[in-house]
């Protein structure tokens, strides 16, 4: 499923006519198209990554590492915006890797360019700090339940905030995001359909 740029802008710049054409034209012009192999990484440690990035097509992870043992933060996928805030906003080198687990088209631009534009014209800057705000909420309920649910609650959570994750996610993957083995993953499955049929029940039953 693909979900251009020039869609994303449309639909969050809320403008029409030649208003919305020229800033589009504007943004796309600065931005550099990145074509990722499935194993390829956006962003790798140790490195000052100022890139913001968005994905047009395309599913990744992000994780980081504990000697040699991973642990995912957290996936993007189409329509999603991705930067490292340490990295982008105070110039640290990253501790967060974000790496391709499909074929993806992403789009990248500079801190210096996205700086620019945001000069140019205030409507890009209002909208932007709206999608910062936005994806630093998200990043703070990642957080939170990260800390203190167990497998079945993040898998739960996982469900109702993008079923679709669910779907597109290797077994592996799912195992190593909820912190358990790939043997253990059926029984939280089983787990998880058990909990919706007695949802399902309760509310019929009203």
């Amino acid at each position: 499923m693909e979900k251009k740029l020039s869609e994303k802008l449309t639909q969050t710049l809320n403008l029409k006519g030649e208003a919305i054409t020229i800033l589009i034209d504007l943004i796309l012009r600065y931005a550099f198209v990145k074509k990722l192999k499935k194993g390829d990484f956006l962003f790798n440690f140790g490195k000052i990554e100022e890139d913001l990035a968005y994905v047009e097509k395309g599913l990744l992870r992000k994780f980081t590492l504990e000697g040699e043992k991973e642990f995912v933060n957290w996936f993007s996928m189409e329509g999603d915006f991705i930067l490292i805030p340490n990295s982008f906003v105070n110039g640290h080198k990253n501790h967060e890797a974000v790496q391709a687990l499909e074929d993806c088209t992403i789009y990248t631009m500079k801190k210096s360019t996205f700086l620019k534009i945001l000069d140019l014209n205030s409507k890009i800057g209002q909208i932007a700090v709206k999608e910062i705000l936005n994806y630093l909420c998200i990043l703070q309920n990642i957080c939170t339940f990260l800390r203190t649910k167990d497998a079945l609650e993040r898998y739960l959570y996982l469900g109702e905030f993008n079923p679709q994750l669910l779907n597109r996610l290797s077994q592996r993957q799912l195992a190593t995001f909820l912190g358990i083995d790939t043997t253990y993953l059926s029984k939280i499955k089983k787990e998880a359909m058990e909990l919706d049929k007695s949802r399902t029940n309760k509310e019929n039953y009203k």
